[in-house]
C-alpha cells in the first residue's frame, strides 16, 4: 500500500515538473526609459532612443514622421540576432499608444562591421509581403532605424515601443523589452 502511494506521488512531481520548468524559463520583458542601456544577454546590449526622419524623407506618411532608433552592442565576440518588423499587428516591432499598436512604415538597417555589406538600404514594409527584417551577424555596435507614421491627433501623446528579438548565436534566446517614449 505505501509502495503503491508513494508511486502516485512521484508520478503526479513528474507529469508537475514540466509545466513549473517551462514557467520559470518563460523569457521576461525587460523595461527602460528612452536612452537607457538594456541589457539583452551577456555581451548584449540595447539602447533606444528618437532620432531624427531625414533618412526616411522619400516615405510619405500620412500623420506625423517619429523615428525611432534601436542601437544595438555586441561587442567583440559579436552576435547574430534575427528580428521581425511587419506593417500590420503581426509586428514583433510596434509603438503603443493612446489607438492601441502602430506598427512601422519603414526600416534602415546599419551595421558596420558588415563592412561592404552594410548596404544600409531603406525597406518600406507592405503588410500584402509580410514581414521584413531578417537575421543580422554583427561585431560592435549598429543600428535599426524605424519609421512609424502617427496620426496626428496622437502625434503628443506618450508612447512605448515593445521589441522581440532572438538572438541566435552564440545560443538562441529569446529577448523582449518595452521602451517608453
Amino acid at each position: 500500500m505505501m509502495n503503491k502511494l508513494l508511486i502516485c506521488f512521484a508520478l503526479a512531481g513528474v507529469a508537475v515538473l514540466p509545466g513549473f520548468s517551462q514557467n520559470r524559463t518563460a523569457a521576461t520583458i525587460k523595461e527602460a526609459k528612452a536612452g537607457e542601456e538594456i541589457q539583452l544577454r551577456a555581451g548584449l546590449t540595447a539602447k533606444v532612443s528618437k532620432s531624427n526622419s531625414s533618412s526616411f524623407a522619400s516615405v510619405k506618411v500620412k500623420g506625423e514622421a517619429v523615428v525611432v532608433t534601436i542601437e544595438l552592442d555586441a561587442g567583440q565576440k559579436g552576435a547574430m540576432i534575427l528580428y521581425k518588423p511587419a506593417a500590420d499587428s503581426q509586428s514583433e516591432i510596434y509603438l503603443t499608444g493612446a489607438s492601441g499598436k502602430l506598427a512601422p512604415r519603414a526600416v534602415i538597417e546599419d551595421f558596420p562591421s558588415l563592412g561592404s555589406d552594410n548596404d544600409k538600404e531603406l525597406e518600406v514594409l507592405d503588410p500584402k509581403e509580410g514581414p521584413g527584417g531578417g537575421s543580422i551577424d554583427f561585431q560592435g555596435k549598429g543600428f535599426i532605424s524605424l519609421l512609424f507614421d502617427i496620426p496626428p491627433s496622437q502625434a503628443r501623446t506618450p508612447m512605448k515601443l515593445s521589441v522581440t528579438v532572438r538572438s541566435i548565436k552564440p545560443k538562441p534566446e529569446q529577448h523582449s523589452f518595452v521602451v517608453s517614449m
